[in-house]
């Protein structure tokens, strides 16, 4: 059997034939990526578009404007008594208008007591005073004869002797006993009139402790008293407030249950103590006609009542009101001029709670500049100069 010895070199021929094939494949393929990549066109750098932010801003305006502060008080009599009998007795009647939650004028008659003891006392009074009327006129007739006698006699006495003989002293005794008996009919008199128990002023019956029958003395409690004419109304301010405070203008009296309804109070006085508490001044505010019997389509305050009110400070010719949660420590706040955010110091005139009041007067560190508008929107991070676009301006808002 024969053997070919060119075998095996005709076997590689063909691996090494392929393997050149996929070698050219390779360059070529990296040929055309270098040449796709070159001639591919480069990406150009763009400045990035930068988004206004929408915002929600407030007109500025300079007006005359009052500062105000609002706080509570509570409703309290002007004039408020438990009214006792002055003289002691039983009660034997009653007014049927004396009743609790009626209304009287001065004078009226509330209860009457037993006046027989009195009348008794003041029938003795008068038969004392007469008694000494008489009594002094005897001592004068005496006198006048004693002064007779002396003179017919002649005789010289010492002063004192003189006294004695023409009876001055009988007569100082006398007319001494005449004034005494007449207080004590005065007094008698007085005490009949007191047996009637009366309205010591125009107001209502809060409460009534007697009965027909009852005993009263001076330590009894008969009716207890309000004038309702005018209440009082105790309510506190910041002591920074009080120096502003404008006692003259009318005070606004609120409650809730009001509606849209409002009262006015006056201010009356300020209290010499401040607050132990919270340190604040006391006010006293004097509400006429609280019971609105003189306008009834007003709301009715009542005594022990809480209602709101609202106090204002002297006029401010040329300044803003700004919310003063827009305001930082340093009274600052942010504004929208010309489409970008805008920082500004103020002259704060008068900080309040919820509002602050601020000098229109601009200079070159502080004040509001024309164009100005206030913002309204909470904005995170905010720098002066950020682009904003102001909602409902027009431009592109809503």
């Amino acid at each position: 059997m024969s053997v070919n010895a060119d075998q095996p070199a005709n076997n590689r021929n063909p691996l090494i034939k392929n393997a050149l094939i996929a070698l050219a494949i390779l360059a070529l393929g990296i040929a055309a990526a270098v040449v796709i990549v070159k001639s591919a066109p480069k990406p150009k750098k763009v400045k990035p578009e930068i988004q206004a932010r929408l915002v929600e801003a407030t007109d500025l305006r300079a007006s005359e404007n009052r500062p105000s502060w609002r706080t509570g008080g509570q409703v309290m009599a002007s004039q408020q008594v438990m009214l006792t009998p002055q003289v002691s007795g039983r009660i034997i009647r009653i007014d049927e208008q004396a009743v609790p939650g009626a209304r009287l004028a001065k004078g009226a008659l509330l209860a009457q007591i037993d006046p027989a003891d009195y009348q008794y006392q003041l029938a003795q009074s008068q038969a004392a005073y007469t008694q000494a009327l008489a009594a002094l006129d005897i001592e004068k007739g005496q006198a006048s004869l004693a002064k007779e006698e002396y003179e017919l006699s002649a005789a010289r006495l010492s002063q004192q002797d003189r006294a004695l003989v023409l009876r001055e002293p009988q007569i100082a005794q006398a007319q001494a006993q005449v004034k005494t008996a007449k207080a004590n009919l005065e007094q008698a008199r007085l005490n009949l009139t007191r047996t009637e128990i009366r309205m010591p002023f125009a107001g209502q019956i809060n409460s009534r402790s007697i009965s027909v029958g009852s005993q009263v003395s001076s330590a009894s409690n008969a009716f207890d008293l309000v004038n309702t004419d005018e209440f009082w109304i105790e309510v506190k301010i910041p002591a920074a407030f009080l120096t502003w405070l404008d006692r003259d203008h009318p005070v606004v009296i609120r409650q809730p249950g009001w509606g849209s309804q409002q009262r006015q109070a006056r201010v009356l006085n300020v209290l010499p103590a401040v607050d132990s508490a919270d340190r604040q001044v006391k006010l006293v505010l004097s509400l006429s006609d609280p019971l609105a019997r003189h306008n009834p389509q007003q709301p009715v305050v009542l005594l022990n009542d809480f209602v709101d009110v609202q106090l204002f400070a002297r006029a401010l010719p040329d300044s803003y009101e700004v919310p003063t949660r827009f305001l930082d420590d340093d009274h600052r706040v942010w504004v929208v001029q010309d489409g970008e955010l805008q920082q500004r110091t103020l002259k704060v005139l008068y900080k309040g709670r919820e509002t602050s009041w601020v000098s229109a007067l601009a200079d070159e560190q502080s004040g509001f500049r024309d164009g100005d508008q206030l913002l309204a929107s909470r904005v995170d991070a905010a720098v002066p100069g950020a682009p904003v676009r102001v909602l409902g301006a027009g431009n592109g808002g809503e």
